[in-house]
């Protein structure tokens, strides 16, 4: 490689490093994540269904669970997220990325979107997650409600 080819490599690849924005995705990260629940994929036909009420929060990750707690205090209550949203770990620590727009949350970061609270039971039903949700997660949040976010999370200021 000539030294200018060089050069620009090294820089685009510095750059690339320090970019503050993730750089993996849990699927490529070894080791456990906080658990996420995301709705399964609609079948081959189906459309989701979206429920229509403004949300907002802030999102709380921790090594196990990922929980939103609300404005109006109380217990954390576990999020319903779409196919799409993932958990993934860089060299900040955790995050929580939104399949829509792409937005990365952070534990703490407030948020806005779409969606609306529904009975806790729907996570019981067989094919509506990805996977069951862990006791330890159910334990620490509320027991009655999870909170259906629906794609196109945005960031709330402070």
């Amino acid at each position: 490689m000539t030294t200018p080819r060089l050069a620009i490599f090294l820089s685009i690849l510095t750059a690339g490093c320090v970019a503050g924005h993730p750089v993996r995705d849990a699927s490529s990260l070894p080791g456990p994540l906080p658990f996420a629940a995301v709705r399964a994929a609609p079948r081959a036909g189906e459309n989701p269904i979206l429920l229509l009420a403004g949300v907002s929060g802030r999102v709380r990750i921790d090594g196990q669970c990922v929980t939103i707690a609300q404005a109006s205090g109380g217990l954390p209550v576990l999020p319903l997220f779409y196919d799409g949203t993932t958990v993934g770990r860089d060299a900040e620590g955790y995050f929580l990325r939104d399949g829509q727009t792409g937005a990365v949350f952070r534990d703490g970061d407030s948020f806005h979107g779409g969606g609306g609270t529904m009975p806790i039971t729907v996570l019981d039903h067989r094919g509506n997650t990805r996977r069951g949700v862990p006791p330890e997660c159910r334990a620490r949040a509320d027991r009655e409600n999870v909170l259906s976010i629906n794609p196109g999370m945005s960031h709330l200021p402070g």
